[in-house]
C-alpha cells in the first residue's frame, strides 16, 4: 500500500503542467547537457497595426506635394499681358519730364506680388536719382478705405517714386499695363526702353534676367532682352483670376 501510493506520487510529480517542466528545464538544465531549448514554448508575435497610420502618412504627403504644387504653378504663371507703346503717347496726362527719363510702374494695392517689385526697384532707383521714377496705382470704382490704406503702405515702399492715381485704368490701358507690378522705362527721347516685371515669379525676391537688363539700361548700357513677363495680379477686371479680396485681379 506504501508503495502504491509513493508511485502515484511520483506519476503526479511527472504530469505536471508543461509551462512548469519548461520553467524548471529552464532553471535547472539536466545534468547530461542536452539541449532542452527546443521544450521551451515561443511566445507569438502579434501583429503590429501598422497598416492605418502608414496610409494617413502617404495620404498627408500626397497632400503637402499636391498643394505644393498648385502654389509653385501659380507662383511661375505670368499675368496677362499688354503692348506697350513704341513711344510715350502724347494724349497722356501723365507728363513726362523733357531731358529725363521715365520709370512707370503700374501697380493695384491689393497685390500682394506687386510689393516684391517695389523691393526690388528701392535700391535700383536709389542709385539713379536722375530717373523721374512714377509709381502709377489703378484704382477700380471707389475702392474705399482699406484700397486707401493699402495705397499709402505700398507708395511708402518706393519713396523715390512720385504717386499717381490711375481712376478707372485709364492709363494703364493706354500704356498697355495689363498686370499689377509692370515696370516700363522711356528715355529722355520717349523712346520706349523696357517693359516688363522685374520679380522671377510672383512674390519673389532675387536677382533675375529682367533686373539685370533694367539696371544695365538705367546706367546707360544695353540688353539683348528689353520685354519681360510680369508675375502679378491683373490690373482690370474680367481675367478671371481673383484676388484675397474676392475683387478680380
Amino acid at each position: 500500500m506504501r508503495g502504491c501510493l509513493q508511485g502515484d506520487a511520483r506519476r503526479r510529480r511527472d504530469v505536471r503542467e508543461p509551462a512548469q517542466l519548461w520553467a524548471f528545464n529552464l532553471a535547472a538544465p539536466p545534468a547530461d547537457g542536452r539541449d532542452v531549448s527546443e521544450n521551451v514554448p515561443m511566445t507569438p508575435k502579434r501583429p503590429i497595426r501598422r497598416v492605418p497610420a502608414m496610409l494617413a502618412m502617404a495620404a498627408w504627403l500626397a497632400g503637402v506635394a499636391f498643394f505644393l504644387h498648385v502654389e509653385w504653378s501659380w507662383a511661375s504663371t505670368p499675368g496677362p499681358r499688354g503692348e506697350a507703346p513704341a513711344r510715350w503717347p502724347i494724349e497722356s496726362r501723365l507728363q513726362r519730364t523733357p531731358g529725363r527719363a521715365t520709370l512707370l510702374v503700374f501697380a493695384t494695392p491689393d497685390c500682394d506680388c506687386t510689393r516684391a517689385t517695389l523691393a526690388s526697384l528701392e535700391p535700383l532707383l536709389a542709385d539713379h536719382a536722375e530717373v523721374d521714377a512714377r509709381l502709377v496705382m489703378v484704382r477700380q470704382g471707389e475702392g474705399g478705405e482699406a484700397w486707401a490704406r493699402a495705397q499709402q503702405e505700398l507708395a511708402g515702399a518706393l519713396p523715390a517714386a512720385r504717386r499717381e492715381l490711375d481712376e478707372g485704368g485709364v492709363e494703364s490701358i493706354r500704356f498697355g499695363a495689363a498686370t499689377s507690378g509692370t515696370v516700363m522705362l522711356y528715355g529722355p527721347d520717349g523712346a520706349l526702353r523696357f517693359r516688363g516685371g522685374v520679380t522671377a515669379s510672383r512674390g519673389h525676391l532675387g536677382e533675375n534676367a529682367a533686373l539685370d537688363a533694367l539696371r544695365s539700361l538705367l546706367s546707360g548700357g544695353t540688353s539683348s532682352q528689353r520685354d519681360f513677363a510680369v508675375f502679378g495680379c491683373a490690373l482690370r477686371s474680367g481675367s478671371g483670376e481673383t484676388t484675397a479680396l474676392g475683387e478680380n485681379r
